[in-house]
């Protein structure tokens, strides 16, 4: 009877001990599996989606380290290759524009411009209108397009207008390389409502994001208020490129400047202000007139 108790005492030890090393394996193995967890897919997604809110936001070098840092995870290894090979070859101009003066003219991208199609693109001249947070706004020199607010009458603001797609499905994509656009930062960009008259009733509608837009009336106060001769530095008129005009932009004979949008409502939702060719921003029409054209801006990321 005894080596019967003895017997059944040995197998509930065998099973405690087989039961406790299983528990220590389950665990061993948890451990092991949320390590490979963490280190193999949390860490490097997180690292990848970093990286893509740096793309976003202009920083093409941040977005290699976090890329790298994201090891094999994805596309990683290819989108890291990539953008540093573009980095590499617009490096003279991250630091032309990091050394550039506030007024002076940098060249980036091209677009048609002298309407002669069988000499190529001409590269597009920007003014540097200002200097912030390690990044540089560009204003094209000269109006390159012509094109209208919004294609039909309607109430509109920024966000919902044609203008705005065009810019950042078309013109982003004719005007600068897969290199260049890597450096344009997606902006935030409040747009506020008329400024200019308290008897508008105008709203500027929701806030967007958009690497290329166009200026508001609230965007040339703060560039002049940035400046110490406000904007007397440089004259918000603009010639039109002879490619603008002969496509219907209309040129004044005496200045031979033109008219340009800016994204300000006007005194009625369906009308916008704009700068007219003595470069006076202060007027509005509506927003399906033709003959006006476009002046492009956007942020470039240069780093501090």
């Amino acid at each position: 009877m005894a080596a019967h108790i003895d017997q059944a005492a040995w197998e509930r030890k065998v099973r405690i001990r087989i039961n406790v090393l299983l528990i220590a394996a389950a665990a061993v193995a948890l451990f092991i599996g949320t390590f490979c967890l963490i280190k193999f897919l949390i860490i490097p997604a997180d690292q990848y989606k970093k990286a893509e809110a740096a793309l976003e936001a202009g920083d093409a070098t941040s977005a290699v380290d976090y890329f790298g840092a994201a090891g094999r995870y994805k596309d990683s290894v290819t989108r890291a290759a990539e953008i540093a090979a573009g980095l590499q070859e617009d490096a003279g101009l991250i630091e032309t524009l990091r050394n550039a003066e506030i007024g002076s003219v940098v060249t980036l991208g091209q677009y048609e411009q002298d309407n002669r199609t069988g000499t190529g693109l001409e590269p597009i001249e920007w003014i540097v209108m200002m200097k912030k947070d390690g990044r540089v706004l560009l204003l094209s020199k000269y109006v390159l397009f012509n094109a209208r607010y919004n294609e039909k009458k309607e109430d509109v603001t920024w966000e919902t207008c044609t203008l705005r797609k065009l810019l950042n499905e078309e013109f982003i994509n004719d005007a600068f390389s897969p290199a260049e656009r890597l450096l344009i930062a997606r902006t935030y960009l409040e747009n506020e409502a008329n400024p200019i008259s308290s008897k508008s009733n105008t709203v500027g509608g929701k806030a967007t994001r958009d690497r290329i837009f166009i200026l508001s009336y609230g965007d040339f106060l703060s560039i002049a208020r940035s400046m110490d001769d406000g904007l007397d530095l440089f004259s918000l008129d603009a010639r039109p490129t002879d490619y603008a005009y002969r496509h219907g932009v209309y040129r004044n004979p005496d200045y031979l400047t033109a008219s340009y949008w800016c994204r300000t409502p006007g005194m009625a939702q369906s009308t916008v202000v704009f700068v007219d060719p003595e470069g006076t921003p202060l007027h509005t029409m509506r927003v399906d007139q033709a003959g006006f054209g476009v002046r492009p801006a956007l942020w470039i990321y240069v780093g501090n």
